[in-house]
């Protein structure tokens, strides 16, 4: 009975760890790990950034690895918040970012956004997010 308990544990529990996360989950990560960013100097931010966007990779890593044919829409939302962040991905190294450095991010993320939509139209979370992440990160 102890055996069965046990391989039940690890098989639903190794399920439930292989799934990955949702673009709500990956924002939420984003938004907690950015709220203790902004208290920190920039090398702290800039870890603090690195290691959400690690989280945002294995998860966009982990829908590449289920190698299903067709572009499911979590995984196109995963894909989304990735692109988003990659402006920001470039400021985060090991000096701070220039001035022009934080404009030309500010400049990328708005464009990509605001692409297809109409101009009067906000920006989307994912675009937001990033826009949070540069503001910190270029203070």
């Amino acid at each position: 009975m102890c055996k069965t308990t046990l391989a039940l544990f690890i098989v639903f529990a190794s399920i439930a760890w292989a799934t990955p996360r949702t673009r709500a989950d990956l924002l939420a990560d984003l938004k907690s790990r950015r709220e203790k960013a902004a208290k920190l100097d920039f090398k702290g931010a800039a870890a603090e950034f690195n290691k959400a966007n690690a989280e945002v990779k294995s998860s966009a890593d982990s829908f590449r690895k289920m190698k299903n044919p067709i572009l499911t829409e979590a995984e196109e939302q995963v894909l989304f918040v990735s692109y988003s962040m990659e402006p920001v991905k470039t400021l985060a190294g090991a000096s701070k970012p220039t001035a022009q450095e934080c404009a030309q991010a500010k400049k990328k993320i708005t464009l990509e956004d605001k692409g297809t939509k109409p101009e009067d139209s906000s920006f989307s979370h994912e675009a937001s997010e990033a826009l949070a992440w540069l503001e910190i990160l270029c203070r």
